[in-house]
């Protein structure tokens, strides 16, 4: 359905389901290899992102948060995330 609708929005109204669990099958996506981290997220963010995971013992995606700009969601954080682990 992502390749159809590519909003995650989209995507959960026609599922009856939240954004926040589109965004976890998304990322569960991007860590298998089957979707793109950059078809979610913009590439310059998602490599900040990473730059500030990077060599750090972060014990919560809270502590993440609080690193980065204000505009950078929790449900970017697990995209990036994922696709570290990917």
């Amino acid at each position: 359905l992502f390749s159809k609708l590519k909003d995650p929005a989209l995507i959960a109204k026609e599922r009856n389901l939240t954004e926040t669990t589109i965004w976890g099958h998304l990322a569960k996506g991007v860590e298998l290899g089957q979707i793109k981290a950059t078809e979610l997220v913009d590439e310059s963010a998602l490599r900040s992102i990473q730059n500030v995971i990077k060599g750090k013992n972060l014990s919560s995606l809270k502590e993440l948060k609080l690193m980065l700009p204000e505009e950078v969601s929790y449900d970017h954080l697990k995209i990036a995330i994922a696709d570290m682990r990917g």
